[in-house]
Formats: structure tokens, sequence, C-alpha cells
């Protein structure tokens, strides 16, 4: 009897991550790689600026397995987004005068028709593949900032306005992709659910 709870209880505790893996996310990450690169105001050589920019996009597995085709337009007019199989989207930059960091909701919401508030996303990606295309967003303040995608794992991004980057700035980084563990948890916890069912068989 004892085992026999040993299981129930095993296989209750797999029913939620069973859930959850299910639904597993793909996160892709950027990492910049090298300082944001300045053109100074006036000319002569461009010199190291401190901002640092991030985007995570996070798309659903089964988005990922078959490639995405995703189209946002919002700001000045009427907006559209055509966003399936995107469950978030992260950009952050550090070091400004002012804090940067929107999300997803900040892409989608009413924006006001006068606003200089901006933002456009146009990717597109091959089943299991890296995306092509781009992200753009530009704040009320007008700080506007690009990140180019190639299908590649490198990144490259466009930095305009704010008294941080007034001329235009250029950084660089690597995409990585991480997948969720739940679903190899999930295997792993069925797999010992299965093997403690043919030793309860084995010794009745």
């Amino acid at each position: 009897m004892p085992r026999l709870v040993l299981l129930l209880l095993l296989a209750a505790g797999l029913l939620p991550m069973a859930n959850q893996a299910s639904r597993a996310d793909v996160i892709l990450d950027f990492t910049q790689v090298g300082p944001t690169i300045e053109t100074p105001y006036g000319g002569g050589a461009p010199f190291p600026n401190a901002i640092l920019s991030d985007i995570t996009l996070v798309l659903t597995d089964e988005a990922y397995s078959w490639g995405v085709k995703l189209s946002q337009r919002n700001g000045g007019g009427v907006p559209h987004a055509q966003l399936d199989g995107l469950s978030d989207l992260r950009i952050e930059m550090r070091n400004l005068l002012e804090a940067f960091s929107v999300s997803l909701a900040d892409f989608t919401k009413d924006i006001p028709i006068h606003s200089t508030e901006r933002s456009a996303i146009e990717l597109t990606s091959s089943p299991s593949g890296l995306p092509v295309g781009s992200v753009f967003y530009s704040s009320p303040l007008d700080l506007s900032v690009r990140f180019t995608f190639d299908g590649t794992d490198h990144v490259s991004g466009y930095i305009s306005g704010d008294g941080s980057c007034f001329m235009g700035c250029r950084f660089g980084g690597v995409l990585t992709v991480s997948v969720p563990e739940p679903a190899s948890l999930l295997t792993f916890g069925l797999g010992l659910l299965a093997l403690g069912m043919v030793v309860r068989r084995r010794q009745a």
C-alpha cells in the first residue's frame, strides 16, 4: 500500500507540470557585446557610449516550431497588430538620462494620434529558426531604438534621440534561444512513474 500511495502522489504532482509543459515558451534573449558607439555632433571620430540595450522575445513553442510572421504598427493613426505566437516582448536600455523600459503591452496600447510614441514589429522566421526583420520603439520623449535581426544569432541595433545619444548610436550582440525546463522534467517524472508501476507489478 505505501508504494501505491507514493505512485499516486507522484502522478498528482506531475499533473500541473504536464499542464505547464504543454504551453512551454521559447525565449529569444539578446545580449549586447561590446560598447554602444555614438556618432558625435558636428562630426569627428565615433566614441563609446555607456548605454546598454536588451531585448527579449518570448514565443510559444508551437509558433517557434512552425515559424512566425509577426506584423505590428502603432502610433500616429489606426493601430495594426498581427502577433499570434508572441507571448511577451521586453526592451530595456540602461545608463540613459531617462529610464527606458517597455513591454508587449506598450506595443498594443492606445496611443494618442499626436504623440511621438511609435512602435513597429516586422519579424518572420523559418520553422525552429531565428527571426529576420526588426523591432522598433520610440518613446513619448522621442527616444527611439531599433533592433535588426538577420536570421542568425547576430543582432544589430540603432538608438537616436535623447540627450544620451542625440546624433545616433549603434550597438550589436548575440541572440540565444532557451526553452524552460518543465518539459524535460515531465519526461523524467513520467519515466519514474512508469518504472515504479513496473516494479510494483513484478512484486505483485
